[in-house]
């Protein structure tokens, strides 16, 4: 039984490593195959499609009511050995999958650099990297799932196990919430009714199909559930309609705001519109420029606006006369910017950037940002 046990965990942690591994070296090749005709793409670049975006809202939503228990997944499998344990595999594979889907935007403070190093390295080059990088993110978990002594040191099963399935569907509902937002902050505010009724009403078929389950008809379910199926991909197309049709909000062109000085009594920091031309201008004027190259779905971008750049500390620095700040939304696909931020090395942000007046004078931030080296940096470059 133990030697049983222990070849269903191997086959779990293979499995869930497979579809990380399979999922960056696909990243890999697609990301080589556009390099190569010229195309340049970026680390994280699925969220800047609203039609994923949706996709994973739904999913995140959908796995929260099956934590919930409002409707299980597989039940007409339990009776198939066989069946069984080919699922489990599958499903630690497509586990391995969503991992590297949903987390490739947070995970600029690791691999940032070694993804920049890949933009402009030789092919070969590219797939060891990104393949090492599979190997990174997948080891942990393959680690500690191919170690049945570990699993001692966790409880009996009991109820505590159901508690705890339901407590792991509401972080499922806060990245769906999340989700929404970016979705939003993509393609504007008009495409949130329908998508949030695209959601809706794929919750309640899943609802409905938990709530079937104990009816015999099986030519009723059917039927039903395929007209609930017509009713989710009329919400589904006209979502597309609405999406296309909408003003987009991000990388607008907007009129440059002026920007504030020590001696106005202003508290807020404008941000300009990031240009390379404008750039350029104000190095010749002898300011400093600091560049902020964000999204709205990079979680470590966020993170750093609230630990550092909206403090009030950093946001009194950066008032000086002398200092610019740009900042440069990749929320959407932005060609100029993805060239920028290869540029610099970097296939994604964050990235923040610091030019001085001097030639040479450019400092490239962490990704993980502090009050102290912004500081730090714009002081070293200033006349």
């Amino acid at each position: 039984k133990n030697a049983n046990n222990q070849k269903v965990l191997f086959q779990q942690g293979f499995g869930f490593a497979s579809g990380v591994v399979f999922t960056v070296m696909a990243f890999a090749f697609l990301f080589v195959t556009l390099r190569e005709f010229g195309y340049s793409v970026g680390w994280g670049l699925q969220l800047q499609n609203p039609w994923v975006v949706l996709g994973l809202s739904i999913l995140f939503a959908s796995l929260a009511l099956n934590l919930f228990g409002v409707y299980e997944i597989g039940n007409s499998l339990t009776k198939l050995g066989t069946m069984d344990n080919k699922k489990g595999i599958m499903g630690a594979f497509l586990s391995g999958v969503l991992t590297v889907i949903v987390a490739s935007p947070c995970t600029a403070p690791f691999m940032g650099g070694a993804i920049g190093f890949a933009a402009t390295a030789e092919t070969y080059l590219v797939f060891i990297i990104f393949l090492s990088l599979a190997f990174g993110i997948s080891f942990p978990y393959f680690f500690l799932i191919s170690q049945p002594k570990l699993l001692s040191f966790i409880p009996k099963p009991g109820l505590w196990m159901i508690e705890l399935r339901q407590f792991l569907a509401f972080p499922m509902l806060a990245a769906s919430g999340w989700l929404i937002w970016i979705l939003v902050e993509l393609s504007g505010t008009s495409v949130f009714f329908p998508a949030w009724m695209c959601i809706l009403f794929f919750c309640l078929t899943l609802w409905l199909k938990g709530r079937l389950s104990t009816i015999t008809d099986k030519i009723f379910k059917k039927t039903f559930l395929f007209i609930l199926s017509i009713c989710s991909l009329i919400l589904s197309i006209v979502f597309y309609v609405v999406s296309i049709n909408t003003e987009k909000l991000i990388n607008k062109p907007v009129t440059e705001i002026s920007h504030n000085s020590l001696n106005a009594n202003i508290t807020k920091l404008s941000w300009i519109p990031w240009d390379e031309k404008k750039v350029k201008e104000y190095l010749e004027k002898g300011n400093v420029v600091f560049i902020d190259f964000t999204a709205i779905w990079c979680v470590t971008c966020q993170t750093n606006k609230i630990r550092v750049l909206d403090s009030e500390r950093i946001k009194k620095f950066l008032s000086a006369p002398d200092i610019i700040t740009m900042r440069a939304d990749w929320t959407n696909s932005d060609e100029k910017i993805t060239n920028a931020l290869n540029y610099y090395g970097r296939i994604g942000v964050p990235l923040n950037v610091v030019l001085g007046p001097k030639n040479n004078d450019t400092i490239i931030l962490s990704e993980w940002l502090t009050s102290k080296e912004v500081i730090e940096a714009i002081e070293s470059v200033r006349n």
